[in-house]
């Protein structure tokens, strides 16, 4: 999904509506997001592949 997907997508809800994510680091089901940061992405076919492509991508962070 891109930014412009999100924007489309986040029209149908209201502007004052928390945003949470699934949590992965903490004992509960999600966790808000206190954190959105622009990072580069490598792509790859396994973990210890060649890079087939690398992106800029949007970060939703818990932390």
């Amino acid at each position: 999904m891109n930014v412009k997907q999100l924007k489309e997508k986040l029209n149908d809800y209201p502007e004052n509506m928390e945003i949470a994510i699934r949590s992965t680091e903490s004992e509960f089901s999600f966790a808000p997001i206190n954190q959105l940061t622009e990072v580069d992405v490598d792509f790859k076919e396994d973990p210890h592949g060649k890079v087939l492509n690398t992106q800029k991508c949007l970060l939703l962070d818990e932390l």
